[in-house]
């Protein structure tokens, strides 16, 4: 417990003691009552401090009396406050005062009670109230109580207590949200993008998930969202905003101890009993550059434990890298807000209702659909006209943010840059949030300050940069500088470091060289490609950089012989770095089966697709050299060209893709060697089909030649393809679109086999099959039935008529050889009467009217039961959109034209 000492009040409260001791009652007054979101009150309250409270028995209110002189000599101005209270609050019937002293005992012996006391109460009797006192020994014991811990602390502690730890950490908050805007000033008007409904969406989201992602370009408005989300439920709710770049510690310890030596426990322990909660983590991108996450996954777990709801920020480029670690590390359910820069059209019409032109030159027009370049547009827009390009903006931006060029005098804009830099390179050096610089005048400090590019942390006793771009754009200008001074290519990359932040900024430098003019830059991406000292990281940096760009396929084409030296070590880091490096979130995808997902079973998935220039480029490099490579040595390829047919079904490039699989398919196919030792088969053959509608001659080929030779046997050639195309693998969709007809043709040649069974050999293969004269091979491939087993559920939507005839002549041929066969002695011929005209006859038996309800016996082959059951799930389906009269021509035409009653079957349910 902590000692009520009222010394430490007044040490602590000085000249705010009577102000401070109200404040100390209405807590206590409410804890008492349990009004936990308080009680109105109106400004200058006459006789009690708020309006009164209604419990069961009474009209209450109360009254704060701080005093330093005896209670006796405050008698009079208790008594008044008393008839006011009453006067103003009639049905007011009993009153709390709280006081800071202790009644003092009676000298007389018949009564304790001190006179005034008596006096006090008397007045209040005849004033219809009744008197509480509330004194220290009331406090004492209010005080001792844990959950009121805070209250002592706050008042009765002169060391830094849990009160002012919070507001250290509000004050942190504020810091870093202080010079983010959410709306844009424009001659007199206000620029305002309305995120009413992304804030609901947190709101929502918070509800169901403990982990919101906000995710968008840098500038794009996340940290203004949350601005304006803080803004909404501050007064409320806890909510605390943390950088990222602050956990580069060895110890979570370090955080807390800057505010008054408290722990992260007593972070989580204050806040236990609060219901709603948030923290942020902002700009969580930089989570992937500390050198040690123990810390931040230690603050992580205790506030997901204690019920927090944790809001990350990421640049959407790093979304695939943080989304899978938090699915991957917590396993929990996760919900995703993607902020968009505005689109051509919103663009416009904010040009339109805010009377402002917009750049002619396409590259600054795109880049200004960001909010953060709007707002500078918008700033400095009297000074452009509409000829303006990119690089002559983003040189403006930089002399009016940083050099300032209003302060020329005395090279003060040369200091302001060089301090600037300074401190980015220091920052992105040591990892830190804060710094420290020393070497740096406090003028030049305060002036960056003062136009918000900067802002000092007393609590941490440093710097932090107050927006994500300011420390892009100095390091840009970082390795421009080193850049314009090369004289050795493996000093440049010593001098600008090695920091992922300097990594990531050379990614970004190189890939607006490209864009601006990539002849300045050629001769330099062809010494680092082929300079062996250069680090393998600088080169990957490069790469990425030349993958991403629209000079790609001039690089391959300077560097072929290169990229296919040494046992192609070059063209297989490409090939990594494609896979890894240059790809993005399939949003579409993701939302759509996050959407299907009410258990969070898609959890552990992350759905990405290629991204740049560079995936065409080497497709077209490898098609284009197939003749360099043999089946031992494409293991690296396929999965490239498998993750690009899966997210492109048609285009040149798929076309190369899929003819480069199929050269090598086709090479295993016809060589023993190949075939039986390698394993690669399954991967070419669902990029074969993936790119089937590419391909359709090449496929129609191989095809016509499986009929010619009647290769149907698991042994034969091609077997693995066609075993894909007929049953349920969900690869055969594309080569069901673009070649119906031959996938017919396969499925009749590959399952029927017009053979009599043996009188001399009962076996002739396993199960009924035999009986259909159904190809016995196949027996476990339609295991369990299911009217998605087959390709025919899929051929009936694609082509309908053909599908319908085969169904019908396919289970006529095989229903005929199971009555020939004699096996079934309970078949009978039946006769129906379709109308007074037409009658047709049909073979019945228990066996084949349930032939695919599961309940007939003997049990009928799977592959029928698959085939009828997908002509029913077909037949249901197209009854509810299509004109009745036509679903009745259709279905008496199944029946008219099947000489089986398990056709009818299909059509009477």
């Amino acid at each position: 417990m902590i000692e009520i000492n009222w010394n430490n009040f007044k040490a602590k409260f000085n000249g705010k003691e009577r102000l401070s001791f109200e404040k100390l009652a209405y807590q206590l007054f409410c804890f008492e009552f349990n009004k936990k979101i308080g009680i109105f009150r109106f400004k200058n309250q006459t006789g009690i401090e708020t309006e009164p409270i209604q419990t069961k028995t009474d009209c209450v209110g109360f009254q704060a009396k701080y005093s330093e002189t005896k209670i006796a000599d405050i008698k009079p101005d208790i008594i008044d406050s008393i008839r006011k209270a009453k006067n103003k609050n009639s049905k007011l019937t009993k009153i709390l005062f709280y006081l800071n002293q202790e009644f003092s005992e009676s000298t007389k012996k018949k009564n304790k009670e001190p006179q005034y006391k008596i006096d006090i109460e008397n007045e209040a009797n005849k004033n219809s109230v009744k008197i509480e006192w509330r004194v220290p020994s009331h406090f004492e014991r209010q005080l001792a109580l844990p959950e009121n811990n805070y209250l002592a602390e706050y008042f009765f502690n002169i060391g830094k207590n849990d009160i002012d730890f919070l507001n250290e950490i509000k004050d942190h908050t504020e810091n870093i949200l202080y010079s983010i805007q959410y709306e844009i000033k424009f001659n007199n008007q206000i620029l305002k993008i309305d995120r009413t409904k992304f804030i609901e969406t947190i709101e929502e989201d918070s509800e169901k998930s403990e982990i919101i992602i906000i995710s968008g370009e840098g500038g794009s408005g996340k940290t203004a969202l949350i601005k304006e989300f803080y803004g909404k439920v501050k007064d409320k709710t806890p909510f605390y905003i943390f950088k990222a770049a602050e956990f580069n510690i060895s110890n979570i310890k370090e955080i807390f101890d800057k505010y008054g030596g408290h722990s992260l426990n007593e972070f989580i322990e204050i806040h236990k009993f609060e219901d709603k909660k948030f923290i942020v983590i902002d700009s969580a991108e930089k989570l992937s550059y500390l050198e040690n996450q123990d810390a931040f996954i230690e603050f992580l777990s205790a506030s997901l434990k204690s019920s927090w709801r944790i809001i990350f920020t990421t640049r959407y480029s790093y979304l695939d890298d943080l989304r899978p670690q938090l699915i991957e590390d917590y396993r929990l359910p996760l919900r995703l807000i993607n902020i968009e820069n505005l689109s051509t059209k919103e663009l416009t019409a904010l040009s339109k209702k805010h009377d402002f032109q917009l750049p002619s030159e396409k590259r600054l027009k795109s880049l200004i659909k960001n909010l953060f370049y709007l707002d500078e547009y918008l700033q400095n827009y009297q000074s452009f006209d509409n000829r303006i390009n990119y690089d002559h903006f983003k040189s403006i931006l930089w002399q009016k943010k940083i050099q300032k060029s209003t302060e020329r005098k005395d090279n003060l804009h040369i200091e302001r840059e060089n301090c600037f830099l300074g401190l980015v390179k220091t920052r992105c050096e040591s990892g830190l949030f804060y710094i420290k610089p020393e070497q740096w005048s406090n003028k030049v400090l305060s002036k960056l300050e003062v136009d918000e590019i900067i802002k000092y942390d007393s609590i941490h006793g440093g710097y932090f940069i107050t927006h994500d771009i300011y420390e892009e754009w100095a390091l840009e200008k970082i390795i421009e500088k080193e850049f314009k001074t090369i004289d050795n290519y493996c000093d440049f990359f010593e001098q600008i470091g090695i920091s992922l932040s300097i990594r990531r900024a050379f990614r970004n430098w190189l890939s607006e060289k490209i864009i601006d003019n990539i002849d300045d830059i050629k001769s330099f991406i062809e010494n680092v490609f082929l300079e062996e000292k250069i680090k393998a990281f600088w080169k990957d940096e490069l790469l990425i950089s030349i993958l991403l760009s629209n000079y790609s396929e001039a690089f391959f084409n300077q560097f072929e012989k290169t990229i296919l030296e040494q046992n192609q070590s070059f063209l297989k880091r490409i090939v990594f770095i494609l896979r890894i490096a240059c790809k993005e979130v399939d949003n579409p995808l993701s939302e759509i089966l996050a959407f299907q997902d009410n258990n969070n079973k898609n959890l552990k998935y992350v759905f990405t697709k290629p991204k740049g220039s560079g995936w065409k480029s080497t497709i077209d490099f490898v098609y284009k050299n197939m003749d360099k490579f043999s089946p031992t040595t494409i293991y690296y390829i396929i999965p490239l060209l498998q993750d690009w047919n899966n997210n492109n079904k048609t285009g040149e490039t798929t076309r190369k893709a899929t003819l480069f699989a199929l050269h090598f398919y086709k090479e295993i196919q016809f060589n023993d060697d190949f075939r039986y030792s390698l394993k690669i088969e399954k991967e070419l053959i669902k990029i074969i089909l993936d790119g089937a509608s590419e391909i359709k001659d090449e496929l129609k080929a191989i095809f016509d030649e499986i009929i010619e030779n009647k290769w149907v046997n698991h042994r034969d050639v091609y077997s693995d393809l066609c075993n894909t195309i007929l049953t349920s693998t969900y690869n055969n969709i594309r080569v069901i679109i673009s070649l119906p007809d031959y996938v017919i043709k396969l499925s009749d040649l590959f399952w029927f086999k017009a053979e009599k069974p043996s009188p001399y050999n009962s076996y002739n293969g396993m199960g009924v099959e035999k009986y259909y004269s159904l190809n016995s091979n196949w027996h476990h491939d339609y295991y369990p039935a299911s009217a998605l087993q087959t390709p025919v559920y899929y051929l009936l939507q694609i082509s309908f008529k053909e599908t319908i005839t085969f169904i019908l002549d396919f289970s006529n041929r095989t229903v005929q050889s199971y009555v020939d066969s004699g096996f079934d002695k309970n078949i009978e011929e039946i006769e129906i009467i379709i109308d007074d005209k037409t009658k047709i006859k049909q073979y019945l038996s228990h066996s084949l009217w349930c032939m695919y309800r599961g309940t007939g016996s003997p049990v009928t082959p799977y592959l029928l039961q698959s085939i009828h059951m997908a002509l029913e799930k077909w037949l249901m389906e197209v009854s509810k959109t299509k004109d009745e009269k036509i679903i009745e021509s259709w279905l008496i035409y199944l029946i008219t034209n099947s000489i089986s009653a398990s056709i009818t079957s299909v059509v009477t349910s």
